[in-house]
């Protein structure tokens, strides 16, 4: 058990030693894709409790957090009050039942914990 303890560390050490040595456009759609699926985990938790954020506009939005700050980085900081106002307006108007508290608040959070901080890791990478 100990032995197979110590090849998986090595082996997600090698993985992780590669994803962090790759190239830009590689770093940065991997790191999109763990976060897409890090955010409909959360979101998934949430939901299971009866709160229902704006998922879909919330994961677009990380996504084009990350894929700015890759390609355009003095954009990046538009993004997220971007569709923040969207998210906001969907919850407000667009929806048949009146939002709650809770959901404004676990859209934002999952938006900006999840999608906005670790977008600066590749907003810092292009500047290295």
């Amino acid at each position: 058990k100990k032995s197979r303890s110590v090849l998986f560390g090595t082996v997600m050490g090698a993985v992780v030693a590669c994803w962090v040595f790759s190239g830009n456009y590689i770093f940065t759609s991997l790191f999109t894709l763990m976060v897409i699926l890090g955010q409909l985990e959360y979101y998934r938790g949430v939901i299971s409790t009866g709160v229902y954020p704006a998922r879909k506009i919330s994961v677009l939005g990380s996504c084009s957090m990350f894929i700015t700050a890759l390609v355009a980085p003095h954009l990046h900081q538009i993004c997220l009050p971007l569709f923040a106002t969207i998210a906001m307006v969907w919850l407000l108007t667009m929806k048949r039942s009146p939002s709650s508290i809770s959901e404004i608040a676990t859209t934002f959070l999952g938006m900006f914990y999840i999608g906005y901080m670790p977008s600066f890791w590749v907003k810092v990478r292009m500047r290295g």
